[in-house]
């Protein structure tokens, strides 16, 4: 995200899960959009794993190895960039390391800022059509510790074939921002969602703009499926997922009944 059937909450995201009913949302029901993005069962993470990967993190708190890594998210984000990465690789021969060039730089970012693995990321909803696959750089300790599944980085290789529900999704998503949810007020929400669906109109025309505005619903939907795929359970990170999907779901309603499609 990912992604779904309707699944339980985990524990410690319960507070924050509740359905944003802020105003009536009604989509036409030919478009098919679940009303909210529903969570999966509730896995915590791989304590054995992460020591695998950081033998002197055996003794420190889940959370705050996950705040730790938040704190140092710029850092890693610079030492990101200066990576040469290429963009895909030959989906047919695929190494199991991989030479990247590094970019100097003043200051230089500290070694254990830059990544340690490269993912190359294929759908697992369709079969492969490119002779390529997209690589993707990631950092294994905030992989174990942030998603579920350790089997996603338990092969130890440097390079690592991966497969999501929406491929396209992963590069796009690689980094984001801070957004506090419980800032935005039902008029705020009321005020976001009309101002999307008049920014669609503006684009696209009174027949244009609803497509455009599924096609952010796509987008959210395949982000969503990924998160579920990994078993990511940051309540910062579904609080966005809820936000922007309650804001399109609106813009769609608004769209809808202005083209008479309800």
């Amino acid at each position: 995200m990912f992604q779904v059937a309707s699944r339980p909450a985990p524990p410690h995201l319960a507070s924050n899960m509740e359905t944003h009913g802020h105003y009536p949302t009604q989509v036409p029901s030919s478009l098919q959009l679940p009303r909210s993005l529903q969570r999966p069962t509730f896995s915590e993470v791989s304590r054995d794993f992460i020591v695998q990967l950081a033998p002197e993190l055996q003794d420190v708190p889940l959370e705050y190895i996950r705040k730790h890594l938040a704190g140092q998210s710029n850092e890693m984000l610079a030492a990101l960039n200066l990576l040469t990465l290429p963009s895909s690789l030959p989906r047919s021969h695929l190494t199991n390391t991989l030479d990247v060039a590094v970019r100097p730089a003043n200051p230089m970012p500290s070694s254990n800022a830059f990544p340690t693995h490269v993912l190359a990321i294929s759908s697992s909803r369709s079969s492969p059509s490119s002779p390529t696959t997209p690589t993707v750089a990631s950092f294994a300790v905030q992989v174990a510790a942030g998603a579920a599944p350790a089997t996603l980085l338990a092969a130890l290789l440097p390079v690592l074939a991966s497969s999501f529900p929406s491929a396209s999704s992963i590069r796009s998503s690689s980094s984001s921002g801070s957004v506090y949810v419980s800032q935005f007020t039902a008029e705020r929400l009321s005020r976001l969602a009309n101002n999307l669906a008049a920014s669609a109109y503006q684009q696209a025309g009174a027949q244009g703009a609803l497509p455009i505005l599924m096609n952010y619903a796509k987008v959210v939907n395949a982000f969503w499926r990924n998160v579920c795929a990994l078993g990511v359970f940051d309540a910062e990170l579904w609080g966005v997922m809820d936000l922007a999907w309650e804001i399109i779901l609106g813009a769609l309603t608004i769209v809808a009944q202005r083209t008479g499609g309800h």
